[in-house]
This record gives C-alpha cells, structure tokens and sequence, in this order.
C-alpha cells in the first residue's frame, strides 16, 4: 500500500515531501525507504548520489527475478492473464491468438493443466464470434 502511495505522490514533486517523510517514518518496507531516498536526493539536485544509490540498488537484484519471463511456464501463464486483458478490452481474436501462443509455450513443458486451460479459454471466449472455430479448439 505505501509504495503506491510513494509514487502516487510522487507525481506532485516536491509538495509531496512532507508526505514523503511521514510515509518514510511509519513505512516497514525497507526498498520503499530506499526509494524515497532517491526522490529525495532528486529533488535536491544531487544527481551523482541518486546515481549512486541507483546502483547500489541495481546490484542488490536478484537474477532469477530478471529471467522470470523466460521461464516456459511463467511465460505461458503470463500471455494467457495477457489474452483475459485483451478478451476484456473486446478483442476476442487477438485473445484467441495469444492463448495459442500460451498453448504451444506450455505443450513444450509439458504443463496439462494450463494446456486445457489455454484451449478452454479459447473455445469458450470465441464461441459467441464464431461456434465453428470455437468446437475445433474443444478436447474431444
């Protein structure tokens, strides 16, 4: 909550500072104080130390969050949750498209459950577009 909060407030610059020191002071998350720091020190001109606290941050990282969507099953999962967006948004065909996708990324693990799922998605979401196309994506 008060890293939303942090960057919701962070739209209104330097006015947003003394929000900035009571959400620092009562805030438990230690990458949040970090990151308020950074505005901080950007506000104040000193762009070297927001350089530097940048990288030392950078360096904390861990790699396996950086290789997250490389990981076959996470990447299939992540194009089916972004097909449920484009269904929402109405765009029934491209929704088809990327649970394909997530389909063919997810019969390479093998992962049955999200291949059902993915082929689910499909021939429920097209079947008011068109029931032919909808049935040849249904398991027999």
């Amino acid at each position: 909550m008060s890293l939303k909060m942090v960057i919701k407030l962070s739209t209104y610059g330097q006015f947003g500072k003394p929000f900035m020191n009571y959400l620092e002071s009562i805030s438990l998350n230690d990458k949040t104080k970090e990151y308020i720091e950074i505005l901080k020190l950007y506000w104040d001109n000193k762009y070297d130390e927001v350089l530097e606290a940048i990288e030392r941050n950078i360096s904390k990282l861990r790699k396996g969050s950086l290789y997250y969507e490389n990981n076959p099953v996470n990447k299939g999962f992540i194009l089916m949750a972004n097909a449920r967006r484009k269904k929402n948004e109405g765009n029934y065909i491209e929704a088809a498209k990327l649970n394909i996708q997530a389909f063919k990324t997810l019969k390479d693990v093998p992962h049955p459950s999200g291949m059902v799922g993915a082929l689910n998605n499909i021939s429920w979401w097209l079947k008011d577009v068109d029931k032919n196309i909808s049935l040849n994506f249904t398991l027999p």
